[in-house]
């Protein structure tokens, strides 16, 4: 009897050990099957990225393809503070920046535009006018400058008509 007690117990330590093994695989075959909620909880900031993403590149195409509209030209006078740009491209994008009394400002420049505002010194006065290239956009073009009344470089076919900041 000890003997059938003895192997009863060797083929019960053997299923234990058959059953861990098989636990595991278990287990692991469980932890690679995701939720579904699981799976669009990790996909969803993905989507949102490339989303975002294709919405910024398709409006700054807008943005640098469009046309000025002269219309809603805007006028303001200040300091001439400096000129940002992303690289040395003549594609990069450029920013002259203006301290106005109530605030900086900055206007979107091309690369020729850029290269004849490099006269200017931090602190001369300058007027700028700019206009957006999509309606409403917050985004401006400057379309000329002018310093101590001599213009620097002027693209717009109309003077200005909307108001000025001072």
């Amino acid at each position: 009897m000890s003997e059938r007690r003895s192997a009863a117990v060797k083929k019960t330590s053997a299923t234990s050990s058959e059953v861990d093994s098989a636990g595991a695989g278990m287990v692991a075959a469980m932890a690679s099957k995701k939720h579904p909620i699981e799976t669009l909880v990790t996909t969803l900031p993905l989507v949102m990225l490339l989303a975002g993403l294709a919405f910024y590149f398709l409006n700054e195409r807008r943005q640098v393809d469009g046309q000025i509209l002269f219309d809603q030209i805007q006028q303001f006078d200040g300091e001439y503070s400096g000129i940002s740009q992303q690289s040395d491209k003549p594609d990069a994008q450029r920013i002259v920046w203006i301290q106005t009394p109530a605030r900086l400002r900055g206007g979107r420049v091309d690369y020729q535009q850029a290269q004849q505002l490099k006269t200017l010194s931090n602190g001369d006065p300058i007027s700028v006018w700019a206009a957006p290239k999509i309606a409403g956009s917050n985004t401006l073009w400057v379309v000329k400058v002018s310093s101590d009344g001599e213009p620097l470089f002027d693209i717009s076919p109309v003077e200005p008509a909307g108001p000025s900041e001072k």
